[in-house]
């Protein structure tokens, strides 16, 4: 398979059976882009802050600011200067606090002081073997790990980028490790056919250490690293092979020449490779049949392990109707295969699918969603012969689509842009692209309203195009969903008090629903919240039963505060009538949005009359006190009763 594919008379080459263990664990990532092309490594207007400055240095400047405090490895979140919050969520990691300070994760793999290699920047920890005996790869994280080793010493490898070449594993046989900076990949890279034949193959047998976590494989021979509480930790799907013939991307030899639609085509083959795990061997049983008949190398065996079982993305292809390709993973090509696509490629035509991370925006208003992917390849760079490139909503990609299933995926089209970019003979270099439109916005309110903790959203080229190789692009495999939102201000307690209210104060009086208040007037408190955080403001609201406002005199009914603290206003004593019956009530706002709701109604009335009859003062024994015959001694404390036959005494 290549994109686009040229097709001929099938011809030996050299096999390449990749082992590929992609191992991507992700801790959160960040967010932030005004616009598809913006660049990531650009310095924002303003430096990162802490959530109070953030909010003080937008208003201030007129510029959105990073909130530091709530970035994560694959999300960034900004103050903006109306109040209002971005998140910039990202499906791969873009940052890294492994090593405790946040670096711009980067899976270039470097050479350490003790003699191992692996990403420069990774998610979490990814140690790769420099060479030797020790383990192959080792994955660290949270003081839980998986480690996996070769069953014989390994040469020292050959860095490219992020690649790690192994050579001569076995004769004729390399090994190649495809770091990630959330995981990584093993290619057994077989290249010959007399390879191909050694019995070596015919099982490969990795030794396996474990800490904090067992590996496991199911009836489906998906494999899952859980800890004790059973949560999974590290996880692979089935892996699988097939034969990856050395190819490269064909291209229109002019501007504008087509290849018309034919899903044929000399397609490579694909087989499942058994798993079995006992004791601390994980044994990988590659096709006989597919060892003994490739004619199109290399082969893969592709168990990529994640961090639970979050699949990122996938590709569809109309030429392997019935293949699946989680996160690219088993795409034959010798083009990227790790490029989400779309479009029709010489050979069959592709679409891709996202799983975007959506947790946090439970219960917010969303205001404005936007959907940017950066385009690595297209066939041409004509946007009108490219035609739509279209925007759907899908359902989820838990159960990885084929092309066979893809159909029942579609939901419904969100938006649609014509764009062309990345020929590599009339308009190289990568561009980004927007997906911005109501629909998208709505369906982000609809994950929000429904506390969904991931949206999947789909690209595909639009029906009269499809079949035209104008409609064929390529995509990173870390596209951004960039939400702009504001959470409703929250009452979270509400309180009245007699006369007046101090924080702590040893003085405070309640005043419950349904009570009395007296001479004093009426402290009212709540404290408030807004997820935004800034500030916010309590509105209090003091009515008869009918609805009538009470007069404050010149007092406010407001008061501001940060979110977490509590807001307080007095009612003066002469806003009540004698006799009268009030309810007081509270709400939140952040002048952002939408207020919250007024708390319930609570009653109370005032009565200012004092008792008619004289109190009564006894001896503890009853007695009258204070008479003639009473001897009450200097400086030695007496007890006394006090008694007044009235009820619903205030004070």
């Amino acid at each position: 398979m290549t994109d686009p594919h040229t097709t001929g008379r099938r011809r030996r080459r050299p096999i390449a059976f990749f082992l590929a263990l992609g191992l991507p664990l992700t801790a959160v990532t960040t967010l932030a882009l005004p616009t598809a092309a913006v660049a990531e490594d650009s310095a924002p207007p303003n430096p990162p802050a802490s959530e109070v400055e953030a909010y003080a240095i937008a208003a201030k400047t007129g510029q959105r600011v990073e909130i530091l405090d709530r970035r994560e490895e694959t999300a960034e979140v900004f103050a903006n200067p109306d109040g209002t919050t971005t998140r910039r969520q990202h499906s791969t990691p873009v940052w890294s606090r492994y090593e405790g300070v946040w670096k711009k994760a980067d899976a270039t793999i470097v050479r350490h002081a003790d003699g191992t290699i692996g990403p420069a920047s990774p998610a979490f920890g990814i140690t790769l073997s420099g060479g030797g005996t020790g383990p192959l790869a080792t994955m660290t994280k949270d003081s839980k790990s998986l480690s996996l080793s070769w069953p014989s010493a390994l040469p020292q490898p050959v860095l490219d980028g992020n690649t790690a070449l192994y050579k001569s594993v076995l004769p004729d046989v390399d090994l190649k490790v495809i770091a990630e900076v959330d995981g990584f990949a093993e290619h057994l890279i077989i290249n010959t056919p007399q390879a191909a034949a050694n019995p070596a193959l015919k099982r490969i047998q990795l030794g396996i250490a474990t800490k904090g976590v067992s590996l496991a494989d199911d009836a489906g021979d998906n494999l899952t690293a859980k800890d004790a509480a059973g949560n999974v930790v590290f996880s692979a799907s089935r892996p699988k092979m097939w034969e990856q013939p050395t190819a490269t991307e064909a291209q229109p030899k002019a501007a504008g020449a087509r290849v018309a639609a034919a899903d044929t085509g000399d397609q490579p083959q694909t087989a499942p490779v058994g798993v079995d795990i006992s004791g601390n061997t994980l044994t990988l049983t590659p096709d006989p049949t597919l060892l003994a008949t490739a004619d199109q190398f290399p082969l893969v065996v592709d168990p990529p392990f994640t961090g639970g079982y979050r699949e990122k993305w996938a590709v569809v292809y109309s030429a392997t109707p019935g293949e699946a390709y989680p996160n690219g993973s088993g795409w034959h090509s010798g083009t990227p295969n790790d490029e989400p696509r779309v479009g029709f490629n010489g050979t069959g035509r592709t679409r891709s699918f996202f799983a975007m991370n959506t947790n946090g925006l439970s219960g917010a208003d969303i205001l404005d969603a936007t959907f940017a992917v950066v385009e690595t390849h297209s066939w041409g760079c004509d946007p009108a012969a490219a035609g739509p490139t279209e925007l759907w909503s899908t359902n989820g990609i838990t159960t990885t689509p084929t092309w066979n299933t893809n159909n029942s995926y579609w939901a419904a089209k969100l938006d649609a842009d014509s764009y062309a970019h990345g020929n590599p003979t009339f308009c190289a270099g990568n561009q980004g692209h927007d997906y911005r439109s109501t629909a998208l916005t709505n369906y982000v309110q609809q994950a929000a309203d429904g506390g969904w903790g991931t949206l999947t959203l789909g690209l595909r080229a639009a029906s009269g195009d499809e079949g035209d190789t104008e409609s064929f692009k390529r995509f990173t495999n870390s596209p951004a969903l960039e939400v702009t939102y504001n959470y409703k201000p929250e009452v979270l307690s509400a309180k009245a008090y007699e006369g007046s209210w101090s924080p702590g104060g040893d003085g405070n009086k309640p005043v419950p629903c349904g009570d009395v208040i007296g001479n004093s007037g009426l402290a009212l408190t709540a404290t408030l919240r807004d997820k935004d955080g800034g500030k916010v403001t309590g509105e209090f609201s003091v009515t008869t039963p009918g609805g009538t406002p009470v007069n404050w005199n010149g007092k406010p009914n407001t008061d501001t505060v940060s979110t977490g603290q509590t807001a307080s206003v007095t009612v003066p004593w002469n806003a009540f009538t004698n006799g009268g019956s009030y309810i007081w009530r509270v709400r939140a706002k952040d002048g952002e949005g939408p207020t919250s709701d007024y708390t319930a109604p609570c009653a109370f009335t005032v009565d200012r009359s004092g008792p008619i009859e004289a109190v009564t003062v006894t001896n503890t024994d009853g007695t009258a006190a204070n008479q003639a015959t009473d001897k009450y001694p200097a400086r030695e404390s007496v007890q006394l009763k006090l008694y007044n036959s009235a009820s619903a005494l205030t004070a």
